[in-house]
């Protein structure tokens, strides 16, 4: 990671309600990095300005923060070749600062946590990549992490022997309505729905238990429309977004559109990344690793994805894009970059506009703003 100057100083909720907004960043830590950085952003120009190091925490590549946003929980996702669980983190936010309390972390079961939400019902869950399973845990009102209340090996392969010989869950994303929690299985080319219930009950499987992607497609994350009748899937391996209907008083969902991330002519070795929708819910996009690209589409009234267009992102593998709280910028992780690129967003047109530099971080995977 190239030298970067750290400021250090206090960051008041005044600031916060100004125009300057506060983001985490989560990292790999195999390099130089050490953990999950603060930076401060500033909606007025979209100047982005590293704090310092806010926790050190061995690979915390996805971060969510709890409903009332004082607690920050971050998946550590340890090395396969460690041969060993990973774990959850769980932190409290420090008054007036930007910097966060390790409260405890708890082990996910499985190998490879890489993704996690927060339901409203103060339940987390985790997706273990490595091992193919769903682990979940009751929020304490300390914001601690309660003893593992549920866990889940999935099963079955896909038609890619070398991405998919086995389970792969790659995230877990809790419906608006917040009775369900959908997991991505990249390794089986399914995407997992389970009803989230009581207390003793925790979460069971829905019926139908699944929906499915094309073959060989490897489904990594998925976004819900505004009105929570549309999921936007993106499959890694087949870098495709795929349109479904969504029932969310059944939990059911029907294919509706497949479209590709990359621009026809492409020739070359490409894997799909992230997938979100603006706030304002017109456009959506999707990056690219190897194309190193974000893909954009406007949102037809339908719901459906019109023609597809493409800008560079401005670094190598964009893992994770995210758009900060006014809507007008976009962030996006170039993880093998070891930077974070700004473009200003034309609400209007969807369209990409770099701001300044690229900004040096090593190897982020994953941006959070605080509420």
């Amino acid at each position: 990671m190239a030298a970067v100057a750290v400021i250090e100083f206090a960051f008041s909720p005044a600031s916060a309600a100004g125009l300057e907004a506060l983001a985490y960043v989560g990292t790999y830590t195999s390099g130089e990095s050490r953990g999950i950085y603060a930076f401060r952003f500033d909606d007025d120009t979209g100047r982005l300005t590293l704090l310092g190091l806010a926790a050190s925490t061995e690979d915390p590549s996805y971060l969510a923060w709890d409903i009332a946003g004082a607690h920050l929980y971050a998946v550590n996702e340890l090395p396969a070749t460690r041969g060993s669980d990973g774990f959850v983190s769980a932190f409290a936010r420090t008054p007036y600062d930007y910097r966060l309390r390790l409260l405890g972390k708890a082990s996910t079961g499985g190998m490879g946590p890489c993704h996690l939400v927060v339901t409203r019902g103060g339940k987390l869950f985790a997706a273990n990549f490595g091992s193919g399973s769903l682990a979940g845990f009751l929020l304490r009102p300390d914001g601690m992490l309660g003893e593992r209340s549920f866990f889940i090996q999935f099963q079955g392969s896909g038609p890619d022997p070398k991405r998919q010989e086995a389970p792969h869950a790659h995230c877990v994303v809790a419906d608006p309505s917040g009775r369900f929690v959908l997991v991505c299985d990249l390794g089986t080319d399914r995407v997992m729905v389970y009803r989230i219930g009581d207390k003793d009950a925790f979460a069971a499987p829905a019926d139908p238990a699944f929906f499915t992607v094309s073959g060989g497609s490897g489904p990594r994350h998925l976004a819900f429309s505004r009105d929570a009748s549309r999921i936007y899937v993106i499959a890694e391996l087949k870098s495709t977004v795929s349109v479904f209907s969504w029932d969310s008083a059944a939990g059911r969902a029907s294919l509706l559109q497949t479209v590709s991330t990359l621009p026809s002519d492409w020739v070359g070795t490409s894997t799909a990344a992230e997938v979100r929708l603006t706030p304002d819910g017109r456009f959506l996009y999707a990056s690219n690793r190897g194309h190193d690209s974000i893909a954009m589409f406007p949102v037809l009234p339908d719901g459906r994805l019109g023609t597809v267009h493409t800008e560079p992102c401005g670094g190598r593998t964009p893992r994770f894009f995210t758009f900060d709280p006014s809507g007008q910028f976009m962030l996006c992780a170039c993880q093998n970059s070891d930077s974070i690129r700004v473009f200003h967003r034309d609400t209007s047109t969807g369209l990409l506009a770099g701001v300044g530099e690229p900004v040096p971080i090593g190897k982020p995977v994953c941006i959070l703003f605080a509420p």
